[in-house]
């Protein structure tokens, strides 16, 4: 089943009420990581809202990327294989995404890229380079973090918050000990100095993480 929790509201250049129906999207998959699970809940919405089928089409250039991509394609499709949908997968062989789109590119289909991708000897931008070229209107999906920086924010909020939880015990406990330890004036002192101490550690610790 499709992860649908993600929002496509952050489709450029038009928004999800905006879009028109249409035939086919044609989906450029990259040739570097990203999360699948993302990327497919958003083609999936960007269909269900178009009433279109979909064509992922894959551009490698040796045998090597061919079989990541091949990969990629068939966890593509067995993200979709409870959706009630027309899905098909290609491979295109070549280096030039502009070709490969002209020829795959029917009357009546919406591009679709996500914003990180490039093309050409000057790696240009894809779908400014598309939409200049073959004067066609292409959806850029943005917000498609790679698994690993996925994985990666995960752990550093996990840390980030079992760091602030210790730091706001630590805190507490020592307050209890001030107050065990020390007399009514010493004892005002000793929780006032400690006050700042530990809502600087708490801020010092938060802003590490972001």
């Amino acid at each position: 089943m499709l992860d649908t929790k993600h929002s496509i509201s952050n489709l450029f250049p038009a928004s999800l009420p905006d879009l028109k129906s249409a035939r086919r999207l044609l989906v450029l998959v990259p040739n570097f990581d990203i999360n699948l699970s993302a990327f497919t809940s958003r083609v999936w919405e960007l269909a269900t809202a178009t009433g279109s089928s979909i064509l992922f089409l894959s551009l490698v250039n040796d045998a090597e990327s061919e079989l990541k991509q091949r990969r990629e394609l068939t966890s593509i499709i067995s993200l979709f294989k409870n959706a009630h949908m027309d899905v098909q997968t290609k491979i295109a062989f070549g280096n030039d995404w502009v070709e490969v789109v002209r020829e795959n590119l029917r009357v009546g289909d919406m591009v679709v890229c996500i914003a990180k991708q490039r093309t050409g000897s000057l790696n240009k931008v894809l779908s400014e380079t598309l939409s200049a070229r073959l004067n066609t209107q292409v959806y850029i999906l943005t917000d498609i973090a790679s698994q690993k920086e996925s994985n990666k924010n995960w752990i550093s909020e996990t840390t980030a918050r079992i760091g602030s939880l210790a730091i706001i015990l630590g805190f507490f406990f020592l307050q209890v000990r001030i107050i065990d330890l020390t007399k009514d004036g010493v004892r005002t002192l000793f929780l006032l100095i400690s006050l700042p101490i530990g809502m600087g550690l708490l801020w010092t610790w938060n802003s590490l993480f972001g």
